[in-house]
């Protein structure tokens, strides 16, 4: 009865001996060792290791966004630098972008040009098989035909008078009047730039010489008694001109003073 009595009781402090020594073994193996691995080896790979290579995504990273920055930068200003469409390549100068050379082909109206390129002095050889002596001498030697000897001093056709020697329009039968010197008198020529105007001081006289302008051929002389509208008289040698009527100005290449001799002439 006794050792019955006896076994119950060592039973339950065995049981309890059990449960403590559970207890102490579980608690060092809690902080002893699962703490300080959790610090010396979990927590120094995390610093170790896993924050330098953190680093160095960081810096890769960066890197990867300045080549984003860059790329961007670079494709905008190439869209800014090429044309949207071909319509814009295609754009018209405007006329303050055309060049010097063909502005000056477009631009050249002036009467003087246009007289230039039309008109000019043929060589002396030419000028002597043209010419007879006496418009030779007139117009190159500044020689004077006699007085109502020339051809044109009474004429009363309409028509335009031109140089002898190069064709250069001089004056209208429009202007023309009779003077009473025995030579052709004009009140003004067709167009003031094709006479130049000279001093001339021979025959013990002091004159102003007419000259033409391209041919440089002697004409004749200007006073200042002639009559209105201009009051003066271009007194010219009918040496130095070719008259041309007014039905062949056309077929002669001198169409556009045709329009000097509409409606009814006044002689």
């Amino acid at each position: 009865m006794a050792q019955s009595a006896v076994k119950p009781g060592l039973i339950a402090v065995l049981t309890a001996t059990a449960v403590a020594g559970a207890l102490w073994m579980s608690a060092p193996r809690a902080e002893g060792m699962s703490a300080p691995r959790a610090e010396g080896m979990i927590a120094p790979r995390a610093e170790g290791m896993s924050a330098p290579r953190a680093e160095a995504d960081k810096h890769a990273g960066a890197k990867r966004a300045d080549a984003a920055v860059y790329l961007s930068s670079k494709v905008k200003s190439d869209n800014t630098a090429k044309p949207k469409n071909a319509a814009q390549e295609a754009t018209p100068m405007t006329s303050d972008q055309v060049p010097e050379k063909v502005a000056e082909k477009t631009t050249e109206k002036t009467p003087e040009k246009a007289i230039d390129r039309k008109y000019s002095k043929p060589a002396e050889a030419e000028l002597r098989k043209r010419l007879t002596a006496m418009q030779y001498d007139v117009t190159q030697k500044s020689g004077t035909e006699r007085a109502f000897s020339g051809e044109y001093w009474d004429n009363h056709q309409d028509g335009l008078y031109v140089d002898v020697a190069t064709g250069e329009p001089l004056f209208s039968s429009r202007d023309k009047f009779n003077s009473g010197t025995g030579w052709p008198s004009f009140t003004r020529p067709v167009d003031p730039n094709s006479l130049k105007k000279e001093s001339d001081g021979s025959h013990g006289m002091q004159r102003d010489e007419v000259r033409s302008r391209i041919g440089d051929s002697h004409l004749g002389h200007v006073f200042d008694d002639g009559p209105a509208p201009t009051g003066l008289r271009y007194c010219i040698n009918s040496a130095s001109l070719r008259f041309i009527p007014k039905e062949k100005l056309a077929a002669e290449g001198y169409g556009e003073y045709a329009k000097l001799f509409e409606g009814t002439a006044k002689h």
